[in-house]
């Protein structure tokens, strides 16, 4: 019984939350992405930044940083839930009891409101 519900667990981590996790990175990086709008109106006014286009170079360059490690993270969250879902199927088919509740559970998770 403890088997099931840590396998019921894992295939949540990995069905659900960490595609949640993928989305939140995923979000933060476009997020980071757009910043990029303001880059003529940070070098265009000086009262703002006396020194405008390095300011704007240097935020440019962080920001390029920024979004590159929040892309990976999304992708890196994908990757290790796709690892678990193989791992909770590949146990789950050894065992139909078990099977048939992790495909009550998946179907519950996809009809879960975000």
């Amino acid at each position: 019984m403890s088997f099931q519900t840590n396998l019921e667990s894992l295939n949540n981590v990995a069905r659900k939350d960490l595609r949640e996790l993928s989305y939140i990175y995923a979000v933060l990086a476009n997020d980071a992405r757009n910043t990029n709008l303001a880059d003529g109106n940070i070098a265009a006014d000086p009262p703002v930044s006396p020194d405008g286009g390095a300011f704007a170079k240097s935020w440019a360059a962080v920001r390029e940083e920024i979004v590159k490690v929040l892309d990976t993270c999304a992708g890196n969250a994908v990757k290790i839930g796709k690892a678990m879902e193989h791992v909770v199927d590949t146990y789950a088919a050894t065992d139909a009891r078990i099977a048939d509740a992790m495909a009550r559970q998946t179907e519950s998770l996809n009809h879960t409101p975000a």
